[in-house]
């Protein structure tokens, strides 16, 4: 056990909304339940609320946000360890200087730690001082960088869009570089399943890597459901995240028109999540009804009959998936999708591997209740026996000691 622990994250942890912050919420709740005390540090890399959530500030001894004041994308050049990323710097990186660096410095040194946890590579440069000088560091990284952006890449090159493809490309790149030369500088690591860890492994093959499951933090299973007359479909998301926006288009253009093609029923597809902001990008269809960010999804998750995750670039564990699980309800998904979880195409969820895959796994769900409803329940299942918090909370001992 440790005594005094700093966790540093670049949002505020939540128990809802984008799966950054909710793994965000399920480490430092994991760390609240191990530690004496633990310390919340938050670097406002991307945009974010100015108070954390009642709940997750009862979780910490204290905490603080701290803001940058300047850009600066030579930072990593100057450090005190040999990193040399490609000239165009990961978009994270790029936002961080040296007075901001001294800042988060002071703020670490004065909470006396013996132990920080950082969560997301990007934020190793405020944690230089303390490797290997006597104080533990470890990292949650949930998946690697450079695959993920290099995932997405290909997505922007499909979608026409050769310059955000480029930038991406470049990114993972360095990313890739700064994996190679910065894991081994961590006392542990976690990701969120084999495939991650053994990914990290194969970077730096001496790393203590270990799988630090996501979860959703609520149980809410929704009654089941008979459809007369009407089938209304369901997505979650964060679509400031490209891979969310891109699979809106591939569900709409792809794969709607078949089932529309085959179903007489009336079809209705509900995308809730925050960040769609203009829709230019996205494809109109009078079946898509466009939310937005709601304070509760458990009502869309009662309404809708099948959740689907029509994604084709993603890294680590969706999220989405739990969530859809913990309110019972059937999932269809690509096999990016559903990568990481330890799942049974067919047991817990529909596994597609191509848009006329995807469309006859929602039609055979359509088709039949019964088939939906025990999909659904299967899905309950494996959530309650792996991805609850409780469940995880079992895992400490062997997480942290």
């Amino acid at each position: 056990m440790s005594n005094n622990v700093v966790l540093i994250t670049p949002t505020f942890p939540a128990l809802s909304g984008n799966g950054l912050s909710m793994r965000a919420a399920t480490t430092l709740k994991l760390l609240s339940s191990w530690a004496t005390y633990v310390h919340l540090l938050v670097i406002p890399i991307y945009p974010i609320n100015d108070m954390p959530e009642p709940e997750i500030g009862r979780l910490c001894k204290s905490w603080q946000m701290i803001p940058g004041s300047k850009h600066a994308a030579d930072m990593l050049l100057n450090m005190t360890f040999d990193v040399q990323p490609r000239t165009n710097m990961p978009t994270e990186l790029a936002s961080l200087d040296f007075a901001w660096q001294e800042k988060i410095i002071n703020a670490i040194k004065l909470l006396q730690p013996d132990l920080i946890v950082i969560f997301r590579l990007y934020l190793i440069p405020f944690v230089i001082p303390y490797i290997n000088r006597g104080i533990r560091v470890w990292l949650d990284a949930d998946e690697l960088e450079s695959k993920a952006r290099s995932r997405i890449a290909r997505i922007y090159t499909e979608a026409g869009n050769e310059k955000k493809a480029e930038q991406l490309t470049v990114e993972a790149n360095a990313y890739a570089d700064v994996e190679s030369k910065c894991l081994p500088f961590f006392d542990r690591v976690f990701a969120s399943s084999e495939k991650e860890v053994k990914a990290i492994i194969d970077v730096c093959p001496n790393i203590d890597a270990r799988v630090l499951p996501n979860v959703y933090p609520r149980v809410l299973p929704q009654p089941p459901k008979i459809l007369n007359g009407s089938v209304h479909f369901l997505y979650v998301g964060s679509f400031g995240y490209y891979p969310n926006r891109d699979a809106i288009n591939f569900f709409a253009k792809d794969i709607l028109p078949v089932i529309k093609s085959c179903c007489s029923l009336q079809i209705r597809v509900d995308i809730v999540g925050t960040g769609l902001g203009a829709m230019d990008d996205l494809a109109v269809s009078p079946e898509l009804r466009f939310i937005g960010t709601v304070d509760d999804v458990s009502p869309y998750y009662q309404d809708c009959d099948i959740a689907i995750v029509p994604l084709r670039a993603a890294g680590g564990t969706r999220i989405k998936i739990l969530e859809a699980f913990s309110h019972k309800r059937a999932v269809v998904s690509t096999e990016i999708g559903a990568e990481g979880l330890e799942l049974t195409a067919g047991n817990e969820l529909f596994v597609a591997s191509s848009a006329q895959d995807f469309a006859e796994c929602c039609l055979r769900l359509i088709e039949n209740d019964e088939l939906r409803n025990n999909l659904a329940s299967r899905g309950h299942q494996f959530f309650i026996q792996n991805n609850t918090v409780a469940k995880i909370e079992e895992m400490v001992p062997q997480l942290f000691m």
